[in-house]
């Protein structure tokens, strides 16, 4: 039982990682950030498929063998962190899917189903949605992660809620220069 708690959370790690890379590497090529754009694509596109096979694997493992209990909806005051990372888990999931959808628009075969600019839309106008989400999601499970070790200091909180706030600002910011 240890090992299936331990592999989950070192799975969900690195699914935030891959997360953020694909949202980085996203942001880097909408936005040109690089002179080789081809080149910063295809990483886009391994990341992207790393990370959509990686939050498969990670639905998939969650709803067999991990076991959540009640306890976060029938006393929510005292395990408010672990709702919030609740609403932010069906947030980024729908998002993910929206995005993942969205980010088929790169290949021919989706031509017909839907036209590009439909498709290009939706990955653009919803990526904040799910960069605010996986940010929020991330800052619950530091402070999980920090009451669970026992360090239950005002200053990690502070510190938690510091770097969450600096990233929210960021991807607002970013997003704000895109549009203009």
């Amino acid at each position: 039982m240890k090992f299936r708690v331990t592999f989950h959370r070192i799975v969900s790690w690195w699914l935030a990682f891959f997360a953020l890379l694909t949202i980085l590497t996203g942001y880097a090529t909408a936005r040109r950030w690089f002179t080789n754009q081809e080149l910063i694509t295809d990483i886009h596109i391994i990341i992207k498929w790393s990370f959509i096979f990686l939050i498969l694997f990670h639905l998939i493992y969650t709803f067999i063998f991990v076991n959540f209990k009640g306890t976060i909806v029938k006393n929510p005051r005292v395990h408010w962190v672990r709702l919030i990372q609740q609403i932010t888990k069906w947030l980024i999931l729908g998002f993910t899917i929206l995005i993942i959808i969205s980010g088929f628009s790169y290949y021919d075969w989706t031509k017909p189903i839907l036209p590009y600019w439909v498709l290009a839309k939706i990955h653009v106008v919803f990526d904040i949605g799910l960069t605010l989400s996986i940010i929020i999601h991330l800052m619950a499970g530091f402070k999980i992660m920090s009451k669970r070790k026992r360090i239950n200091k005002l200053w990690i909180d502070v510190l938690i809620i510091t770097i969450g706030s600096i990233l929210i600002i960021g991807a607002i910011i970013l997003e704000i220069l895109y549009l203009t």
